[in-house]
């Protein structure tokens, strides 16, 4: 059974496997799915449709699966985040839900990554990739009124591009909107 913080606040509607630990004021709202050995710190947010994968630490104060932050988003769409395995969370992290709707549109996380404090992976984020030495904030910048400010770690340094995914090596610190 899944060990849950009585100040834990789990939607019935989420799937927790058997060994997940929830920590001290965490809310889990809608369908959220926390695979094996996965541990929420305390004071984290986690909103559904969200599928997170096995060995994953997150928080505290991370928040997961919120809806994509992006003017046109239709609430009325269900929308997915999928997050790998292995990853860390790093507290203030934000990773966003896609803008179009179904699983196979999701914002994608892969496996082995580090999101370090304050860092955002944007909503449309697709087959994001790191290894966790190597990361500490990423997203994908797709809309015409954003600036990318990027940081490229690695040795040597290696910018893979920004198209479709974010590829191991790089790295995006901040985003800022644009006018």
């Amino acid at each position: 059974m899944p060990k849950i913080h009585p100040t834990a606040i789990v939607d019935p509607r989420a799937t927790l496997a058997e060994d997940v630990s929830v920590g001290p004021y965490t809310i889990i709202e809608g369908a959220v799915e926390i695979g094996p050995r996965t541990v929420v710190h305390a004071h984290c947010v986690l909103k559904g449709p969200t599928r997170i994968g096995s060995d994953n630490q997150i928080g505290p104060a991370a928040y997961v699966g919120g809806d994509p932050q992006h003017l046109l988003h239709d609430h009325a769409l269900e929308t997915w985040l999928v997050i790998g395995d292995h990853n860390i969370i790093r507290e203030a992290a934000s990773l966003h839900r896609a803008t179009k709707p179904g699983i196979e549109n999701a914002t994608r996380v892969g496996n082995n990554c580090l999101f370090m404090s304050c860092s955002h992976v944007a909503h449309d984020a697709n087959n994001l990739r790191c290894r966790a030495f190597r990361i500490f904030s990423a997203s994908k910048v797709t809309p015409d009124n954003t600036l990318a400010v990027t940081v490229i770690f690695g040795k040597p340094p290696v910018y893979e591009g920004l198209g479709p995914a974010i590829r191991d090596r790089v790295c995006i610190e901040a985003i800022l909107a644009c006018e």
